[in-house]
């Protein structure tokens, strides 16, 4: 299965959290519609309670408009931490799929050091991916911090893919944007969505505009961004199997 094909996967699961939020919507609707169609049909006294009944719905529907965008940017808010997360799990578990089907393509291994009861033990479980799993392991040892595997940072990301499987990730544009999202998705979960410092110097480490941020206000995550996101994100993954496939890779699980 390609990596676009995952990820719309990732997005769907998601997705579904705004499903019961628009049930809601389409209830009232529906309801509204129903009791114009049989306005006409009733007596007098009991028209006038519908009339009455419908007055109240109106009042809820106003107050329910008045919360909407309160409500909407948090469900979006957490849509994006969960989308920004599942995608750093999936770039993450495509590195190590690679680095387990592809050991002899790898590029960048002088600073990986495995020693013989490494490769003694790896290969006495007889596995064909022996190897593969050894670099991965060597890869993301916490006693390695300098090879520790971060894909946090679009940077780091892009050199990662790069420096071990000459893999080009050159939309610069699109990686500054993801980087963005990256810093909102982190400024949501560490500092409750308000912006500070640390978050506007990430942006500007970036070149990234900062004049739309203040801090101390809340960062806004609506409909808009969370869609935009969901779109680089696919943009990302769809180069990704573009670039995978061109050199021959394998991603088989």
């Amino acid at each position: 299965m390609k990596l676009n094909e995952r990820y719309d996967e990732v997005v769907q699961n998601i997705d579904s959290i705004f499903v019961s939020y628009r049930e809601l919507s389409d209830i009232y609707v529906q309801n509204m519609k129903s009791i114009e169609d049989h306005f006409e049909r009733v007596s007098v006294r009991l028209s006038q309670q519908i009339s009455n009944s419908r007055q109240a719905l109106e009042n809820c529907k106003n107050t329910v408009n008045q919360r909407q965008d309160v409500i909407s940017t948090k469900l979006y808010g957490q849509g994006l931490v969960l989308l920004v997360g599942s995608c750093e799990s999936l770039i993450r578990e495509t590195f190590q799929r690679l680095v387990i089907n592809n050991a002899d393509y790898i590029k960048n291994t002088s600073k990986l050091t495995l020693s013989f009861d490494d490769v003694k033990n790896a290969v006495r479980e007889q596995k064909s991916d022996w190897l593969g799993n050894l670099l991965v392991k060597r890869l993301e040892d916490d006693k390695n911090p300098a090879e520790k595997l971060n894909f946090q940072n679009v940077q780091q990301l892009k050199g990662l893919f790069n420096s071990y499987f000459e893999i080009s990730l050159n939309n610069e544009s699109l990686l500054v944007k993801l980087h963005e999202y990256w810093q909102i998705r982190h400024v949501i979960i560490h500092n409750s969505g308000r912006i500070d410092l640390r978050f506007l110097n990430n942006l500007k480490a970036a070149n990234i505009d900062c004049m739309k941020y203040s801090i101390g206000n809340l960062v806004h995550v609506g409909k808009i961004e969370y869609e935009d996101c969901k779109n680089l994100f696919r943009e990302l993954f769809i180069e990704l199997d573009k670039e995978i496939e061109n050199k021959r890779l394998s991603l088989e699980n």
